[in-house]
């Protein structure tokens, strides 16, 4: 005897039109439909017989709990679908799931369930950065989980993590950096450093460089790979961040010469190391950058406001935006959004520019 399929066929037109049940919304609980047009009446039933099929199979494997999916869809999925680097830091994410919803079946969580998880998280004091990317982890998952069916309606994306808001940037001025490098000066760090504000590179991409990286002909510092520390692994090569950051920048021939003078130290192509010859911990070296800015009485930044100090000082001094892009190894549109504040300033300095070329010769 056939079993009666669940769902409707209606003629729309030239095509046919299916419409089936497929639950309650979990927050709302109004009803809920799949629905789609197929060319023929029997390409709409086929429609609804996998449906069908899908709900059928979703109902008789329930059982499944978030931590059983989450985990295999990391190790089976997630895994070849990222960089090394990406996959441990979700790994990371999921760690802190698992504990507080992992032995809930997955078509059970509610609204509710996640936004408890955030919560707690917040109480135990991880940071508003950490839960969202916990959210973000959560609804990778809940959309995966979509497509196998598992669940009929993914709760993850109607809850939002609490507001985030990014670290305020600071940057110095042209006479505190100056000051900064003076005072810097003698010190096994004064190189580093003076990479560091010529370039505006990333923290990792400087502590990623080998001694081939730096083309005294043409002096240039190529960008080709990044030191990553990563959560129970270590100290790590990887890409740099994104295709953007493969790049060569040109730098002046007195800092050419200031990187040339360091001596390669045996076993490692690595430009600057540790007292013991081993690439420098990116932690590490913002915690002495803390301490130097300390010794030289100047007003505290992250080291990743070194980035932004090139980046704005750049921009106020007239450099192409696109110019400033390419030095930063971002896209246009980046540098665009995150120094809007930068660009009012340059738009008054043309008018004056013009103003003083053409009206007061």
């Amino acid at each position: 005897m056939a079993v009666k399929l669940k769902g409707t066929i209606r003629e729309r037109g030239d095509k046919f039109e299916y419409v089936i049940d497929v639950g309650r919304h979990p927050v709302t609980g109004k009803r809920m439909q799949e629905t789609g047009t197929r060319a023929t009446y029997a390409d709409a039933e086929q429609a609804l017989i996998e449906i069908n099929r899908n709900i059928q199979l979703g109902q008789n494997i329930r059982s499944v709990t978030l931590g059983e999916f989450i985990t295999r869809y990391y190790e089976e999925v997630v895994k070849y679908d990222v960089r090394p680097p990406t996959f441990h830091q979700q790994m990371h994410m999921v760690s802190l799931i698992i504990p507080k919803l992992g032995d809930k079946r997955i078509d059970k969580i509610s609204y509710d369930d996640i936004e408890n998880l955030y919560k707690k998280l917040l109480d135990e004091g991880r940071g508003k950065a950490t839960i969202k990317n916990v959210c973000m982890v959560l609804r990778k998952t809940f959309k995966h989980a979509m497509i196998k069916r598992l669940i009929m309606y993914d709760v993850a994306k109607e809850v939002k993590p609490f507001a985030y808001r990014p670290p305020r940037m600071n940057v110095w001025l042209p006479e505190q950096v100056n000051h900064f490098l003076m005072t810097m000066k003698g010190t096994e760090r004064h190189a580093f450093y003076s990479l560091a504000f010529s370039t505006g590179m990333r923290i990792g991409e400087i502590t990623g460089l080998y001694h081939s990286d730096i083309t005294p002909q043409t002096n240039e510092v190529h960008v080709r790979r990044a030191l990553k520390k990563l959560r129970g692994v270590g100290l790590v090569f990887d890409d740099p961040k994104t295709e953007n950051s493969i790049r060569s920048i040109e730098i002046h021939p007195k800092l050419t010469q200031l990187l040339l003078e360091i001596k390669p130290k045996p076993g490692t192509p690595v430009l600057f190391t540790n007292r013991v010859n081993k690439p420098m911990d990116p932690k590490a070296v913002r915690e002495v950058f803390q301490k130097d800015i300390a010794a030289s009485k100047l007003p505290p930044i992250r080291f990743h406001d070194i980035r932004h100090t090139v980046a704005t000082t750049l921009l106020a001094s007239g450099i192409p935006v696109h110019s400033v892009a390419e030095i930063l190894g971002d896209k246009v549109e980046t540098v665009l959004t995150t120094y809007a504040h930068v660009l009012p300033k340059m738009r008054t300095e043309a008018a004056h520019s013009i103003h003083r070329s053409f009206f007061e010769i």
